[in-house]
């Protein structure tokens, strides 16, 4: 299992360092011009998201199917070739996750709380993650369905997917609740939005397994 999961880091620690050094030099510029906090939102949202666009889009370039019938004479079962495209999908995530905290933990340090209110910075967490979960829920199953030669269309739909379901239970809270939410209101709307997210993402693991189970290489 261990061995499966360096495999799949490093094919996605190319592009990911690429994007890294980016976010980095771009996290030093909204950290020291905030602009009321409306650049840094898009930027913790780009990094909860983009690393795991980015390394999806990587995922076994240039011969899934060859690589998937390798892996098969190995002393691993089908489920643990999943789990580690999964685990891979969550650990880059919490990368993603840590250059969001690390720059706006330096633009409060600089400039104070920048953001309107502390449940500001809870969404944006909630809102990135649940984008990110959603989009490997939907864009793994489809890989193992549809190989790799329609990974980047499955790579794009899911993508479009994930941020209309995140939206779309967003909206729904907000219609359910109205504009003057209390913060135990807005709380719950997240953390529901969220364990929405967590629980796609744990069917479609189900559902991948069960796919890659009955395809033939």
């Amino acid at each position: 299992m261990k061995g499966l999961l360096r495999d799949n880091f490093y094919a996605a620690y190319a592009n990911a360092k690429a994007l890294m050094g980016i976010l980095l030099l771009a996290g030093i510029a909204v950290a020291i011009y905030p602009k009321e906090g409306i650049w840094l939102r898009y930027y913790m949202l780009c990094c909860l998201v983009g690393l795991n666009f980015v390394t999806l889009q990587d995922f076994h370039k240039g011969g899934f199917s060859r690589w998937e019938q390798y892996k098969l004479t190995l002393p691993v079962t089908r489920a643990d070739i999943v789990r580690s495209c999964y685990a891979g999908h969550l650990f880059w995530m919490f990368a993603g996750g840590v250059f969001a905290s690390v720059t706006a933990g330096l633009a409060v340090l600089l400039h104070g709380f920048v953001f309107d209110l502390w449940t500001d910075v809870l969404l944006i967490y909630i809102m990135g993650m649940s984008i990110s979960l959603f989009m490997g829920a939907i864009f793994f199953p489809l890989l193992y369905a549809r190989g790799e030669e329609r990974k980047e269309a499955s790579l794009m739909g899911s993508a479009l997917f994930a941020v209309a379901i995140v939206l779309g239970l967003a909206l729904l809270w907000n219609f359910l609740f109205g504009p003057r939410m209390t913060t135990a209101q807005i709380i719950g709307g997240g953390v529901i939005i969220l364990f929405c997210a967590i629980a796609a993402y744990g069917v479609s693991y189900l559902l991948a397994v069960e796919i890659f189970h009955h395809k033939e290489y």
